[in-house]
């Protein structure tokens, strides 16, 4: 009967405690000293501090005690913090730890019968996607798969937003009862794929970019050249290289980190040196890309069955000559480092764009600064709609004209890998000079850096950048 300082526990703990006092009818002294007993160490030993204040007073001692438990233990707060708590700290679960699925259910049913008790109304956002995605990202990548399918059913059968949180529950303890079901038990002498030995890990020799049949294809190719990988939205890649414990940035071994991994890369379609084509953020090349220099002319890509066009639209073009399409996108090379280490200075491009609300920043300027603090979720609307995410927040920062004549606070920078990457849209003086009425400001911009990246995109919460000054 001993109270273990959790605050769930506590209402059951108090109930039982206060039938078994009622029986025997002991004296506030009695109970307080009986109290002090079964209570758990943190508990005790604020308990311990109010009876030696009321040492005279064991009555009042006693209500003291009830009230500062309550306070402490039997609010809703104290309740949703704790139990939200237990699933935060909840460790990711592998393809074949059935039992720690078991232990996930439990505490899912847990909180579902405590979002039920109608007492705790903090937990009412459990029946979205913004209090399911966390717990969802502990899963394995074939449960992950197989919730999206049976989450997107009950949806479109009962015309809701989204499932509740008591039919995820359900999917969960269902899914823990079958793989832990003995019947269904695949002994590990005669299981084909991989041992606990033999697990393919980031030190071991075995790789993922030679060729062999792939999981995702069954075809027998390089990751970085596998279509069906390639087709997928970009958190899902992500999500199956964590699961497979495959290199980020060359997506081809699972010898090194992406921190350790010195393999030249290059993606095909927007030349950058961070990441393959296989983790483009973009749609599949093979999506028809529809520009206004298109026309008619045949696509040159084999376009999968029952995939849609993706529109590429540009409001404004810089044609003739040997130069390539340009869109009006203001991109600036600039310096930026932390307002307390000015040392630490990078060189970089910026995207300036005032329909964003929010300043943004690429994953690689988080790395680079060594920010690996918790990302934290938010919502992020685009043209291809609404999606919840989660980044990291970057803070003091100073952003510098490449002259240094101009030097700025940024606002808070948000971790988002949804910025545009296209160095093909930086501006250089050669363009400039092509056309005689910006021929005199082509020695104000300054030369393409081939070592710089697109980190940064400014929006409105940094209205000093977007205003025109000169024209």
């Amino acid at each position: 009967m001993e109270f273990n300082d959790q605050p769930e526990n506590y209402w059951a703990w108090k109930t039982s405690f206060r039938s078994v006092t009622d029986e025997l009818t002991l004296s506030p002294r009695e109970e307080l000293d009986l109290l002090i007993k079964w209570l758990g160490p943190a508990s005790k030993e604020q308990a311990r501090r109010i009876r030696a204040i009321n040492s005279h007073n064991s009555a009042a001692g006693l209500s003291m005690v009830w009230q500062r438990l309550k306070e402490t233990y039997g609010t809703p707060e104290a309740v949703e913090h704790s139990l939200l708590k237990r699933i935060e700290e909840f460790p990711r679960i592998s393809n074949r730890d059935n039992v720690r699925l078991r232990e996930l259910g439990d505490i899912l049913l847990e909180l579902e019968y405590a979002k039920e008790g109608g007492y705790l109304p903090g937990l009412a956002y459990l029946d979205t996607s913004r209090g399911v995605n966390p717990i969802l990202e502990k899963l394995p990548f074939s449960l992950q798969e197989k919730w999206i399918s049976q989450g997107s059913k009950y949806k479109e059968c009962n015309h809701v937003p989204y499932p509740p949180f008591t039919f995820f529950s359900q999917f969960i303890r269902s899914e823990a009862k079958t793989r832990n079901d003995p019947s269904f038990m695949i002994s590990q002498a005669h299981y084909s794929g991989p041992t606990k030995t033999e697990r393919p890990t980031r030190y071991n020799n075995k790789s993922y970019g030679s060729r062999q049949t792939m999981p995702l294809a069954q075809k027998p190719h390089a990751l970085r050249k596998c279509r069906t990988f390639r087709s997928k939205p970009i958190e899902e890649r992500k999500t199956y290289l964590r699961e497979k414990n495959i290199c980020f940035r060359c997506c081809g071994s699972t010898n090194h980190r992406a921190k350790d991994c010195d393999k030249e890369i290059v993606c095909r379609e927007c030349g950058s040196k961070t990441h393959t084509s296989a983790l483009h953020p973009g749609p599949a090349p093979w999506f028809s890309e529809v520009s206004a220099d298109q026309g008619e002319e045949e696509e040159t890509h084999e376009t999968p069955p029952g995939t849609l066009p993706a529109v590429t639209s540009k409001c404004t073009e810089v044609c003739g000559g040997n130069t390539n399409a340009k869109s009006c996108c203001r991109i600036c090379l600039v310096k930026v480092y932390p307002e307390d280490h000015p040392g630490k200075v990078i060189q970089t491009y910026v995207v300036l764009d005032d329909q964003s609300n929010c300043s943004l920043a690429r994953p690689e300027f988080f790395d680079h600064f060594g920010l690996y603090e918790k990302a934290s979720p938010y919502t992020l609307k685009t043209c291809a709609g609404v999606m919840e995410t989660s980044g990291r927040r970057a803070t003091n920062f100073v952003v510098e004209s490449f002259d240094g004549k101009i030097r700025i606070k940024l606002p808070t920078l948000i971790e988002c890998e949804m910025i545009p990457d296209d160095r093909a849209e930086i501006p250089t003086p050669e363009i400039a000079r092509y056309f005689p009425h910006l021929r005199h400001v082509a020695d104000k911009i300054p030369p393409l850096n081939e070592n710089a990246q697109i980190l940064i995109l400014l929006g409105r919460d940094i209205l000093r950048v977007h205003k025109v000054r000169q024209q």
